[in-house]
């Protein structure tokens, strides 16, 4: 790791030896492989968390800490994580401002985490009943819930660091979290069991906070002077309307999955869906490494750019280098799919097998589509950001319910590689509108 830090502080004499064309280049990679690393150390220590949860708290436990999982994600967007791609793009665009967006952020999630608190406390009882069909577990989600604001501050620094492109402190404060998750989760659950458990899912996140304070503490007060700085309604709004954007696309996506998740279950059987969560988990790797690129290099860094011709410069040239990359994953993901389904899975798994080509096709479809997407998203487009997604999201599902009819499981995998071409071909046309550039 020493290394990989190592290569980031030798870019400010880089830029004395290289012209700046290609040190954008350069950087991009560099920003990839680090991102694509962390990426993969990240999953090797989830693999690692649900090896140990499973080994002690058995197939029930799993379903359960599935359900407590899926629920803290949601508190946690409720909660502020909205705002941090809104954090990262309004603080590469001027960062003589990021003082008043930090400000703008603390004060909506501290209005936020309150009302969350409160309703998780008052209603801990109904919430444990629909999670885990019991109210055992009631008090540990109503005690846990005071985490939430030493959970959602992390997230504004950490997305402040990939605003201002400080690469090096935005992996490592991420890598440092992965690795505090991974240890409170063995000592609690190898100790407590499954209660262990849930309390690690429920607090994992707040433990970097602790770590970024202990490492910054020189700094407290400067830091602190943040709250002082004026801010205006124009800010808030801003933070509002671009974080709009990310709550409509997590809540599309995830009732897109649930939705065809069930209707798996209806027209095959439970195993059947089983298999295809496991193939669509492995497809969706390759997704979340150019999602991560995306983010911490390609958003703010958009973001920052006022000239037509240098988004579209930018954005090209990301395909150029992205685009046979992410074939490439695909051509590997397909050879080697039985493999990874028994790494990852068991030999149980395997009929997953015969649902990957058709999946990675979308997977390169739905690639190209998100690099025209992501200048949307940079610019705050909100309309078509928003209506485009809500559009491919309805089209998915009914062309899953069609298919699956007609073809059972493997017609998930023709909707999906179907939908995401209509969702290539959409955000390409857009794109060109929006930039008045020639149809190539």
């Amino acid at each position: 790791m020493v290394l990989l830090y190592a290569r980031i502080y030798e870019w400010e004499s880089l830029q004395q030896v290289y012209p700046q064309k290609r040190l954008n280049k350069m950087k991009m990679l560099e920003t990839s492989l680090l991102t694509g690393i962390y990426t993969i150390l990240k999953m090797s220590i989830s693999f690692i968390s649900n090896k140990i949860i499973a080994i002690y708290v058995g197939p029930a436990g799993i379903a359960i800490l599935g359900n407590i999982q899926n629920y803290i994600t949601l508190v946690y967007l409720i909660s502020g994580d909205v705002l941090k791609s809104a954090i990262t793009k309004y603080t590469a665009e001027d960062k003589t401002k990021s003082r008043e967006y930090i400000k703008s952020a603390i004060y909506i999630s501290f209005m936020l985490n309150t009302i969350i608190i409160n309703f998780i406390i008052f209603f801990s009882n109904e919430i444990s009943e629909f999670l885990t069909k019991s109210t055992e577990f009631s008090l540990y989600l109503a005690a846990s819930s005071i985490t939430i604001p030493l959970a959602i501050i992390p997230v504004i620094i950490l997305s402040y660091l990939n605003g201002i492109q400080k690469i090096n402190l935005f992996i490592k404060y991420n890598f440092i979290s992965s690795l505090l998750g991974l240890f409170s989760t063995i000592f609690l659950t190898i100790n407590y069991g499954l209660i262990g458990a849930i309390i690690s899912v429920l607090t994992n996140q707040s433990l970097i906070l602790f770590y970024i304070l202990i490492e910054n503490r020189k700094h407290l007060y400067s830091v602190l002077s943040i709250l002082k700085t004026k801010t205006s309604i124009k800010t808030y709004k801003k933070l509002f309307t671009f974080s709009f954007i990310t709550f409509i696309a997590i809540i599309c996506s995830t009732s897109c999955i649930f939705f065809i998740r069930e209707l798996t279950i209806y027209y095959t059987s439970i195993n059947i869906a089983g298999e295809w969560q496991s193939a669509w988990t492995i497809c969706q790797l390759i997704l979340t490494l150019l999602t991560i690129s995306l983010n911490t290099y390609f958003l703010p860094k958009i973001s920052s750019l006022k000239i037509r011709d240098d988004l579209n410069k930018e954005i090209y040239k990301g395909i150029k280098i992205f685009i046979p990359l992410t074939l490439i994953a695909c051509f590997f993901l397909y050879i080697l799919r039985e493999n990874i389904i028994i790494l990852l899975y068991t030999k149980e798994f395997l009929p997953a097998k015969e649902l990957f080509p058709f999946l990675l096709v979308g997977i390169f479809f739905k690639s190209v589509s998100w690099f025209y997407g992501i200048s949307f998203v940079a610019k705050a487009k909100v309309k078509i950001t928003v209506f485009s997604e809500i559009f491919i999201s309805i089209l998915w599902c009914l062309t899953s319910w069609f298919l699956i009819a007609k073809y059972s499981v493997v017609g998930l995998t023709y909707s999906y590689a179907i939908t995401s071409f209509i969702h290539m071909l959409i955000m390409y046309l857009l794109y060109i509108r929006e930039n008045r550039l020639c149809i190539l």
